[in-house]
């Protein structure tokens, strides 16, 4: 997970995680800043239902919604569920990307069992209410411009941003490099820093990478 401390971000009082999993970056998150308040955003119901658990006795302010997060306003969409969850996503799954990851044997495969509910972001609870979000991290699998542009309040209101930006076609109709930076740029934010850069085996493939945007307005 990142070092924190490098970041420089100081007291982060708000805290959200969009794509929060099992809690990977969230746990280690609390651990160190202990913020005030915490809101996790995950669409498969097994890992919101996890998320609940794990942090309900964390002394923070919590919500853990089962939710995705896009630009339409309370629609209702497929999953494209993965053997490797990680991967899961309101988008397909390029047939080309099992070629690229060596997690597991056909972690990319792909299967439709259930909908997840699609809100803006600036209308989930309790994002509206809060006054200033410290840091946020976006990983929404391909989905990062429809994120954004369902979220700009909200976002106008986060002194820290990370968020995985995908640069080989892992799903039909991903968001691209050139538009997430478009959008955030746009919003008042600017690349401060690469925080992960992830090849595939054989460093032929850029796969992903873990973007820190920085607010500047």
């Amino acid at each position: 997970m990142f070092d924190f401390a490098s970041l420089n971000l100081g007291k982060v009082d708000t805290l959200v995680d969009i794509g929060a999993g099992v809690g990977a970056f969230l746990g280690p998150a609390l651990e160190f800043y202990q913020p005030a308040r915490f809101t996790a955003i995950e669409m498969l119901p097994e890992r919101a239902a996890y998320l609940r658990h794990r942090f309900r006795e964390n002394p923070a302010d919590g919500c853990v919604r089962q939710l995705a997060v896009g630009e339409s306003r309370w629609c209702t969409q497929a999953i494209h569920r993965t053997l490797s969850a990680d991967s899961s996503s309101l988008l397909p799954v390029d047939p080309q990307a099992q070629n690229w990851f060596s997690v597991m044997p056909h972690g990319m495969d792909q299967f439709v069992c259930d909908e997840a509910s699609v809100y803006p972001m600036d209308d989930i609870h309790p994002l509206p209410d809060y006054k200033q979000i410290d840091l946020m991290k976006i990983d929404v699998q391909g989905y990062e411009g429809r994120a954004i542009r369902g979220g700009q309040a909200t976002l106008k209101r986060t002194r820290a941003l990370i968020i995985e930006v995908l640069f080989c076609h892992h799903y039909e109709g991903q968001s691209t490099p050139e538009e997430i930076d478009g959008l955030l740029t746009g919003l008042g934010f600017r690349l401060d820093r690469w925080l992960t850069d992830d090849w595939n085996a054989d460093h032929t493939v850029h796969l992903q990478g873990d973007a820190l945007y920085r607010m500047t307005i």
